[in-house]
């Protein structure tokens, strides 16, 4: 199949955002590209070596400048962003994401009171910056008991968020509880009705 010439090219990107994000450095990226573009070049594959050659590349270079900008970001003591994502804890306490600008990658946030912000809020978080040991392009973790509110969410995705209060409210009106937390994680993707093995239920 002729889509089927993507697919080295896919891999390459793959790998290359694993080990630039891997190692904080762009060298081992660099290696396999080169290594990649000459076993596409002794298989006489010319085209492939340019598209590889490009496609590695501009991957791996987007990923260091990312990856250089998240180690070189210095956090306030008092950080403001918008909520991408929160969930409630089953044990207590809460995960929010937060897009903070300037940073290149969302910012997890652990809450002690486990607050539940909606999507798209702004909010201040004072909180201690540590390091993370999942491995990503921003590898910190901010642990505060409280985070505070500075806008909430208005137009389309204050509408966004309506209509996902409303169809959950609907969704614990009529369906029974077995059902609950899959039918507004497959209309809306919402999970906040999901308890940890749900979730992971149904991603696997």
């Amino acid at each position: 199949m002729r889509e089927l010439r993507l697919l080295p090219a896919a891999l390459l990107s793959w790998l290359v955002v694993l080990s630039v994000i891997l190692t904080r450095g762009p060298w081992v990226a660099l290696v396999l590209i080169i290594l990649v573009a000459i076993i596409a070049a002794v298989l006489k594959h010319i085209g492939q070596v340019v598209l590889l050659g490009a496609v590695g590349m501009s991957t791996g270079l987007v990923t260091w400048q990312r990856v250089q900008i998240a180690q070189h970001y210095e956090f306030p003591e008092q950080i403001v962003g918008t909520v991408e994502y929160t969930k409630v804890l089953d044990g207590g306490g809460s995960v929010v994401r937060l897009d903070v600008e300037g940073y290149p990658a969302t910012v997890p946030v652990m809450v002690r009171d486990g607050s539940e912000v909606a999507r798209s809020t702004r909010v201040l978080v004072e909180g201690r910056v540590t390091g993370s040991d999942r491995p990503g392009v921003g590898e910190v973790l901010v642990n505060t008991s409280t985070v505070e509110v500075v806008q909430e969410p208005g137009g389309y995705p204050g509408w966004v968020n309506e209509v996902r209060d409303l169809f959950l409210e609907a969704v614990l009106q009529h369906v029974g509880p077995a059902s609950q937390g899959l039918l507004p994680g497959m209309v809306l993707g919402d999970t906040r009705l999901q308890d940890a093995v749900e979730e992971q239920t149904y991603i696997d």
